[in-house]
């Protein structure tokens, strides 16, 4: 498991996990992205709401994806690029975890932060 230092609108997290290095630090761009976008269109700094509006953004991206993937066969098994939602929904769902690990963590006043990603 690699150990990964990643940082997410001003926060410092240390993430320990199986996933590509370069593939994670490519989420959490695209999370402090988010939330960087969510703060100039809500006017909020509150870091705690910022990371919930990008989860609930992200999340509505996903079930969006979702609902325009055509239903898989039921004779056949789906290739793998097929399962990317079903894939793309098991990652999400690892990083939230890890995310709420964080900020349960994140009481104590340090900004850095550090879970494991699974």
């Amino acid at each position: 498991m690699d150990d990964i230092e990643l940082k997410i609108y001003g926060e410092t997290y240390r993430i320990r996990g199986a996933l590509d290095p370069a593939y994670v630090e490519q989420l959490a761009a695209r999370v402090d992205q988010r939330m960087r976008t969510l703060a100039d269109q809500t006017g909020t700094s509150d870091v705690r709401s910022l990371a919930v509006l990008a989860a609930l953004n992200l999340a509505d991206e996903l079930q969006q994806a979702k609902q325009e993937t055509p239903p898989e066969p039921e004779a056949e098994p789906a290739p793998p690029s097929e399962n990317l939602p079903r894939e793309l929904a098991q990652r999400l769902a690892a990083c939230n975890r890890q995310i709420e690990a964080a900020l349960a963590e994140s009481g104590d006043g340090s900004s850095k932060q550090s879970a494991k990603f699974a």
